[in-house]
Formats: C-alpha cells, sequence, structure tokens
C-alpha cells in the first residue's frame, strides 16, 4: 500500500467514524496519519542537508510526555524509511524534560507524539524555532499555538503549515509543498 493510498484510508476512517469514536481513538488516527506526512515535511524542507549530525543522519526526535512505551512503535516505523533525500535517518525517543539534551545534537525534525500540556508545548516549540527545526504535531489546534505544521482533516488529509512558526525557525520548505498544503 502506498504512503498516499493509507492516508486515504485513514482520512476515510476518520470522516465515517469520527462521531462515533472516543477522543483516544480519534487521536490515534491523527497520529498515525501525523507520522506517515513527517517523513514529507523533512523532504520539502530546502535545507534538510545541512540538518544532519557529526555521522551525516537525520537526527529525528519523537518527543513525548509520558508514555514513552506508546512510541516505541511510531520510531520503529518511522526507522523503516530509512532514508529522506538519500540522507540516513536516526530516531530517537525523548521526552520533553530530557529535550534539553538534544540542544548540541541539533535535530532535523521533531514529532509531538501525544496531546500535550500547554508549558509542555511551548517548550518543545521554543526548542524547535532556537534550533530552526521543524517541530510537527498531528493534535488538533498545535499548529495554531506554533508548531511548524500538522495535519489538516477534511475530505482529506494534507499537510497543514503555520507559515509564521516556519519563519521565526528560519525554515524553508519546498514551494510545491507548501502549494498542496493547507497554511495558517
Amino acid at each position: 500500500m502506498s504512503p498516499n493510498e493509507r492516508l486515504l484510508g485513514i482520512a476515510i476512517v476518520l470522516w465515517l467514524w469520527s462521531a462515533g469514536l472516543g477522543a483516544r481513538e480519534v487521536e490515534s488516527l491523527r497520529i498515525n496519519a501525523g507520522i506517515d506526512l513527517f517523513p514529507s515535511f523533512l523532504a520539502a524542507d530546502l535545507d534538510i542537508a545541512d540538518k544532519t549530525d557529526k555521522d551525516g543522519a537525520l537526527l529525528l526526535l519523537l518527543v513525548h510526555w509520558d508514555t514513552e512505551q506508546d512510541v516505541e512503535h511510531l520510531a520503529a516505523g518511522l526507522a523503516e524509511v530509512g532514508h529522506i533525500r538519500d540522507l540516513p535517518v536516526r530516531v530517537r525517543t525523548v521526552s520533553v524534560e530530557a529535550l534539553a539534551e538534544y540542544r548540541d545534537a541539533r535535530p532535523a525534525g521533531m514529532f509531538v507524539t501525544e496531546r500535550l500540556p500547554a508549558e509542555a508545548l511551548a517548550r518543545i516549540l521554543a526548542f524547535g524555532r532556537d534550533a530552526g527545526v521543524l517541530v510537527i504535531s498531528p493534535h488538533k489546534g498545535d499548529v495554531e499555538q506554533g508548531a511548524s505544521g500538522g495535519i489538516w482533516v477534511g475530505d482529506r488529509i494534507l499537510p497543514f503549515v503555520n507559515m509564521r512558526a516556519l519563519d521565526a525557525g528560519g525554515v524553508r520548505l519546498k514551494p510545491f509543498f507548501l502549494r498542496i498544503a493547507k497554511t495558517l
């Protein structure tokens, strides 16, 4: 199944069942759709080749609050991507509390794996802005709060981009990606 077919399937499930599903199930579907789009966001970063670690890999952080066990399956799936724009990926899970340990490591991108308290989200967004990296959150309202990107769920799932957040972090995305995305 191609990534587009998988996203379409997730969109249909979200649309058909959102009224009947609990908040946890809808959130889980949003997380799965977001993690599928995360590599596309990174591939659209015009400066991604400059965001490698000392070993030439793209360090991708999956940031969590208190559910590290639930994050491991997301990390394993993301690691299967292998390369983004011919650059190898290295996936790490990290708690909000331990994020400061990665300041010198310069991650290429960060993915918010769960709904966070406002203070924790603000810390992640400030870290991403200061480091000049994408912070992608699939959680409803996080793009409006300052995440670089997320997902827009309508008749299909689209990338959702916060242009002000990109500008604040100095992140530049490919024009084609911005044309197909919903922008704020």
